[in-house]
């Protein structure tokens, strides 16, 4: 997944050119940033109480599960959008960052669907559904370059990779999961206020990385803030390979 992204890199920022992929960054940091403040830890709590719990209360578990991780991908979408629109960004970053709320969605769902394969340890299936998204959304990209693309379309090949990797999740898990979600309000709280302190540390450890770009979006120019951001993206890339 890590070596897409590098190979891919190069096709993108030549033909985006720097103040196009600036944007482009500003949009993925701040869906990543969106991404933290929503996980909450509960892919990890899931894990936990899937495992523990008995065969017929996982379905209903995995409902309510689905269905908080939909209202909260919701709202940060939401939160996301309105945070471009107040800042001031470009009518092609909003747009892109709709576009990008969506592939949140999907792709948060998608996660939460990965609990079963997890907890039962399907390793196989797991590494596939890794390399999947990264390997479309290459794919998707290099396509929009050889097309000769605008920007916007950018933002719609992680959604389609999301997509993708949601569908193939859903189909192994369908035995054991139903996509219809429970809006439980009481195994809300429960569920939130266990993994309060996990998701502070996790939104603390994305967000001060990915906030700098955020921020030189607000305070300089595009052809700047292009500069800085591929940069970052080289940075953020390679650091995959030790996490």
């Amino acid at each position: 997944g890590i070596t897409t992204s590098i190979a891919v890199l190069s096709f993108v920022t030549r033909h985006l050119h720097s103040r196009d992929y600036g944007r482009y960054v500003v949009v993925t940091s701040l869906m990543l940033i969106v991404t933290a403040l929503t996980e909450g830890g509960i892919a990890s709590l899931g894990v936990r109480e899937f495992a523990g719990a008995p065969g017929p209360e996982r379905r209903e578990f995995m409902r309510s599960l689905i269905g908080i991780r939909f209202a909260l991908s919701t709202l940060g979408g939401g939160g996301a959008i309105a945070f471009a629109l107040i800042v001031g960004y470009q009518r092609v970053v909003v747009e892109g960052t709709a576009v990008a709320a969506i592939g949140l969605v999907l792709a948060n769902l998608q996660v939460t669907l990965t609990v079963p394969l997890t907890a039962a340890l399907r390793l196989p299936w797991l590494a596939v559904l890794d390399f999947l998204t990264p390997a479309v959304t290459a794919l998707g990209l290099v396509v929009l370059v050889v097309v000769g693309g605008p920007l916007l379309p950018f933002f719609a090949a992680a959604v389609l990779a999301y997509a993708v990797s949601l569908g193939l999740t859903a189909a192994l898990v369908r035995s054991q999961v139903t996509l219809r979600p429970a809006f439980n309000l009481g195994r809300w709280r429960a569920l939130l206020r266990d993994s309060a302190v996990f998701a502070a540390a996790t939104a603390l450890g994305t967000i001060y990385f990915q906030v700098v770009v955020v921020a030189m979006s607000v305070i300089t120019n595009a052809q700047q803030t292009g500069v800085f951001s591929l940069a970052f993206r080289i940075l953020s890339v390679v650091n995959g390979i030790p996490v």
